[in-house]
């Protein structure tokens, strides 16, 4: 068999930035093959460079960047110029960095948009306007979105800032504060996870046709990052060299749903009504229950149907989360007979951003479904995405633990059919 040169893509992090560990999530997220970079040395042994997170190069990497290019290297920039206006075909506008703002879809030819997306929310730009470059994606303010100058791509809104603010959202202490108008109630004295998203209640939901209430209806932070995914593709094309990608769902489907179902030991007569009605629809569900779990002969049909149990998690020491999520593992799989895979903290909430994913890890619990809103008007993505992801702690490292947010909660009873509708063709 004959020996494929494949496309070699380079991941370049900007030092000092706590969001540029998500570069690495990006790229995994999209399948591609990279390598990682904290400094320039190896541009030389890549074909595409893609340079993440804020920062300002030196002048000798300024002479580094233009030979990669001479020598037919492509390059994407995103999250901030590094100091490369002159490369990239932009310049400062002199107004401060925007913190929140919008990207304005694209024309209908336009490959860096994901069409029938809405405009995008995103955190943290710097302002730029173009000297050479051709702008291809703005933002509602007129800004620079993207642009392409040559060899260059430029995606000027910091994808890993957006991703770790609206994914992450921040940690579930105490209620937040709510809309006012009825449509969620936080100010109740329970904390749940929609009292730690960062999206606005007031701005950041919609209402679908013939609904009254609005919801989260767009996943912001999956459009934002396919802009800069669109990107790399783009630039691996034009090396004119082959590149391969993993794909993240079985059998080549393009999209797939999961069914959890949150349950107790009191629950079991209304637990065999809702597993007729998964069967009747040849749907398999992860029962997550609290400790000590169902009964064995429920656990066992679970079995029978290609279903599988998880940990419905309580704690109240926040200092021993490890143990305590392994403690409660270890009973549920010794009740169910099947090693615990998911957990879930009661109500939703967690505690210091991502140490409940960091415990999980230790505890040997590697996926977490804690994020979604379970009133009508907290329902669909209120942290931004539709898609399974590895979280990256403030301090750049990735995590072990998947979290698998759920924009559906009760449909038809808490989400209405309307809403679903909505929400299923914006995860298509």
């Amino acid at each position: 068999m004959a020996e494929t040169n494949w496309v070699r893509l380079g991941l370049f992090l900007a030092e000092g930035d706590p969001y540029a560990g998500w570069g690495e999530e990006v790229l995994d997220h999209a399948g591609l093959p990279y390598a990682t970079f904290k400094d320039l040395s190896g541009l030389d042994s890549v074909d595409v460079a893609l340079l993440f997170g804020r920062a300002k190069l030196e002048p000798n990497g300024h002479v580094l960047i233009e030979r990669f290019i001479e020598k037919g290297g492509r390059l994407v920039v995103c999250g901030s110029t590094w100091g490369l206006d002159k490369v990239l075909g932009v310049e400062p506008t002199g107004a401060p960095r925007t913190s929140r703002g919008y990207v304005a879809p694209g024309p209908a030819d336009e490959r860096l948009w994901t069409q029938g997306c809405a405009p995008a929310l995103f955190f943290g730009a710097e302002r730029t306007r173009a000297t050479r470059a051709s702008v291809v994606l703005r933002t509602s303010d007129g800004d620079v979105a993207a642009c392409r100058n040559g060899s260059c791509i430029y995606v000027a809104p910091h994808v890993g800032q957006t991703l770790a603010l609206m994914m992450l959202g921040r940690s579930v202490e105490n209620d937040a504060v709510g809309p006012g108008d009825g449509t969620v109630t936080l100010e109740d004295g329970v904390a749940r996870a929609e009292d730690g998203t960062n999206l606005l209640f007031a701005t950041d939901r919609s209402k679908a046709v013939d609904q009254s209430k609005p919801a989260f209806l767009f996943a912001h932070a999956d459009t934002v990052r396919s802009i800069l995914v669109n990107a790399v593709y783009e630039a691996i094309e034009a090396t004119g060299i082959p590149a391969y990608a993993t794909w993240r769902w079985p059998k080549n489907c393009e999209t797939v749903s999961t069914v959890t179902v949150d349950c107790d030991e009191g629950d079991q007569y209304h637990v065999m009504d809702v597993v007729r009605s998964l069967i009747n629809f040849g749907q398999p569900a992860c029962w997550l229950s609290k400790t000590p779990g169902l009964p064995q002969e429920v656990c066992r049909l679970f079995k029978n149907y290609g279903h599988c149990t998880g940990l419905l998690f309580r704690y109240d020491s926040p200092q021993a989360l490890t143990e305590q999520i392994r403690s409660q593992a270890v009973q549920i799989t010794r009740s169910t007979g099947s090693p615990v895979r998911t957990f879930r903290p009661d109500d939703g909430k967690w505690t210091g951003l991502t140490r409940v994913y960091e415990a999980s890890v230790e505890a040997d619990v590697p996926l977490c479904v804690a994020k979604g809103g379970v009133q009508p008007g907290s329902t669909g993505f209120p942290f931004g995405t539709c898609n399974m992801f590895f979280p990256v702690s403030p301090q750049g490292a990735r995590i072990g633990t998947a979290e698998l947010p759920y924009a559906i909660h009760r449909p038809g009873e808490v989400t209405s059919l309307t809403v679903a509708h909505s929400l299923i063709e914006e995860t298509v």
